[in-house]
């Protein structure tokens, strides 16, 4: 069935446009259509990042020569035309255009926002850590962020996706198409508005901005929107405990029944929208490794 290559999903996209002498034509881009029709939320976001493979709009420092370094590979180019065929494929679905419109919305207004140089902007030089977004100035600030949206609006909240494997594990649970959109995320927290501020943590290299969000049940959720860095193999390692977490499950490895029903390594939702842009599921209840280390600043 084509749920069981879901888990797959990332390593089979970065495959598109990419056909050997040993591989069937085409069979790649079928695959990754059909799992759309499975998971559809996560596989679109999968084909924006690969689409988005040459949008370095955000990078400070080296972005043409990244671009350079890029494109003189011939099969990144044709994998970043083959996920934009995709899309459009995609947009034709009645099915999907929804999804697919939706997605590409809210992945357009993040790396808006990503681009924003938070150095340039008052607030920050002057040593605040909160700043609305009625102090960018430039009308840099995408209106999704200042809006509220529709309660028909169906754009879910990303950070709260279920991950391509524990959406095809609930497929494979139930072919009911209760379970099917529970997998798919239409059941998921959806995007109701966005407080009108963000905050920038006073440690980091890049200094991401901190979202939070207000989904249509009522919580808040925060996000961390990273720009000039690549979340992708970040991305890849949750992939990575999240199959350990499964392996060890099946092999008893977590000792009693109660305690296997508890993941052994934590993880957390790294959703990819751009080589250098990326959003992150905000973990509550911790602290920067730095600070664990050697003490927070009074």
């Amino acid at each position: 069935p084509t749920y069981a290559f879901a888990p797959l999903l990332y390593q089979l996209s970065s495959r598109l446009g990419d056909e050997t002498s040993n591989r069937p034509k085409g069979v790649v881009r079928l695959l990754v259509r059909k799992l759309c029709d499975v998971i559809p939320a996560q596989a679109v976001l999968q084909l924006i990042a690969l689409g988005n493979g040459t949008d370095v709009r955000t990078a400070k420092r080296g972005a043409d020569q990244f671009a350079e370094t890029f494109l003189s590979d011939a099969s990144n180019e044709r994998r970043v035309r083959a996920a934009a065929g995709t899309l459009e494929d995609l947009r034709r679905c009645p099915e999907l255009r929804q999804v697919v419109n939706d997605l590409l919305n809210l992945a357009t207004a993040y790396t808006s926002l990503a681009a924003v140089d938070v150095t340039q902007i008052a607030a920050v030089r002057e040593g605040h850590t909160r700043v609305s977004f009625d102090q960018v100035r430039g009308g840099l600030v995408p209106p999704f962020f200042t809006t509220r949206q529709a309660s028909s609006t169906s754009i879910p909240i990303v950070t709260q996706l279920p991950t391509a494997r524990t959406a095809a594990r609930r497929v494979a649970q139930s072919s009911s198409p209760s379970a099917q959109s529970s997998s798919s995320g239409s059941s998921s927290p959806r995007i109701y508005k966005y407080e009108q501020e963000f905050r920038v943590p006073e440690s980091g290299v890049h200094r991401p901005k901190v979202l939070r969000c207000v989904g249509h049940d009522g919580r808040r959720y925060r996000e961390l929107l990273k720009s000039d860095d690549d979340i992708r193999q970040d991305l890849v390692m949750q992939q990575v405990f999240d199959a350990v977490n499964e392996v060890c499950a099946r092999g008893g490895a977590f000792g009693s029944s109660r305690r296997r029903r508890r993941p052994l390594l934590q993880t957390y939702r790294v959703v990819p929208l751009s080589p250098l842009v990326g959003v992150i599921e905000w973990v509550e209840g911790t602290m920067p490794f730095q600070d664990y280390l050697v003490g927070s600043r009074p």
